[in-house]
């Protein structure tokens, strides 16, 4: 995957994906305690074969908890 050449989509990027991580390791936490402690699982996408960046997001596989839902960080740019 080709990523955003520009300092601030840079850091941008990794703010927002420790976040999805963040976010996932507490919901999963929430998920063992009173769900089916099923990790989130991670499915990875690419815009224009990548040649546009792309993703990634995070799937909730608990559905006694979450009916459906992710976590979603992408980073798509056209330099």
């Amino acid at each position: 995957m080709t990523y955003a050449k520009a300092k601030e989509a840079q850091e941008a990027l990794e703010v927002v994906s420790e976040l999805q991580e963040y976010f996932a390791q507490k919901l999963g936490a929430f998920s063992k305690e009173f769900g089916e402690d099923k990790p989130f699982e991670k499915v990875s996408w690419l815009r224009d074969g990548g040649k546009h960046g792309g993703g990634s997001r995070l799937e909730a596989c608990d559905a006694s908890l979450f009916n459906r839902g992710s976590i979603n960080a992408s980073q798509v740019h056209y330099e």
